[in-house]
């Protein structure tokens, strides 16, 4: 319990940081770079605030679509494995039948001791949140929430943006410190911090936007990728981590992209997580594609 206390409480911590370094970037580029330098009167510095408002505001939709995650959970999504239970013996008269029909039924079924309900394929338990979520990909501390089947497509596209959003920020703050050397005290260490905190979020955010691009591609998540690292290494213990079946069977002998049972090929992995419909892709609507429940696999694998 003290453990799940601290990660929860680290997690609070490290959760605030996004919001406090765009709180800041937002002070000094409009505090700082236009209204104490009173540059509104040029064209140029115009077009450059209103192109960071619209890098910004797109941003922040994408940041808001990730944290909107009322009702996503396993536990929301479908009734407690007691509750079940009670509908099925409801129909039946025959308590021996009953018996027999629950116990196949839920056999069949994987579920969550802790949430008490169901877990589909690719769904995980999260030990900070305490919640089931579909098609689990991790716990984001820098965000304090969960990506999963629900925020997934809106997460990469934040990471995205923010890539660009840090990328322009940089530049601009770059340029005006080489051309402007008159510049007042404060404004150039507000602007040399700036930048300095931009850059390591950008290399964050471009490791991730990396990795999870990788990801897509194969149509893997966190913990499928890491168990297949680790199967390949000799473990395992991570032999089942799909529902579907062992990695490998015994008389088998399978390349490692083989061993996906959702890998379709990049096009149509891609396709599993932005939609079919192209001009939707980079749009903050949900165009993932299924329930998060059942997913298409190669044949062979079903």
């Amino acid at each position: 319990m003290s453990s799940t206390v601290y990660a929860s409480f680290v997690n609070s911590i490290l959760s605030t940081l996004y919001p406090i370094l765009t709180i800041y970037s937002y002070y000094v580029l409009v505090g700082k770079y236009c209204i104490d330098a009173k540059r509104f009167d040029s064209v140029v510095v115009l077009i450059m605030f209103l192109i960071y408002h619209v890098l910004l505001i797109y941003t922040l939709i994408f940041y808001m679509r990730i944290l909107a995650i009322d009702d996503t959970s396993t536990a929301n999504r479908f009734p407690s494995k007691v509750a079940n239970k009670q509908a099925i013996t409801s129909r039946y008269f025959n308590p021996f039948i009953e018996e027999e029909i629950i116990q196949k039924r839920l056999k069949m079924l994987k579920t969550c001791n802790i949430c008490v309900t169901y877990k589909p394929p690719r769904t995980h338990h999260c030990s900070i949140c305490q919640k089931c979520f579909l098609r689990f990909d991790h716990h984001c501390g820098l965000l304090g929430v969960c990506i999963a089947f629900h925020n997934y497509k809106f997460f990469y596209l934040f990471v995205i943006m923010n890539i660009i959003y840090c990328l322009f920020l940089i530049i601009l703050l770059m340029f005006e410190l080489i051309k402007n050397r008159q510049l007042p005290t404060a404004s150039f260490s507000h602007f040399i911090v700036l930048t300095s905190l931009l850059f390591v979020e950008m290399c964050v955010s471009l490791q991730m936007f990396i990795y999870h691009t990788i990801l897509i591609r194969k149509n893997e998540t966190m913990i499928e990728n890491k168990a297949l690292n680790a199967f390949l290494r000799g473990d395992q213990g991570v032999r089942f981590v799909y529902q579907e079946g062992p990695l490998v069977n015994e008389e088998e002998v399978l390349e490692r992209d083989e061993m996906n049972p959702y890998n379709m090929g990049v096009y149509e992995n891609w396709e599993q997580i932005f939609g079919k419909n192209t001009w939707e892709w980079f749009l903050p609507t949900f165009t993932t594609l299924g329930d998060g429940i059942n997913f298409p696999k190669k044949i062979g694998r079903d």
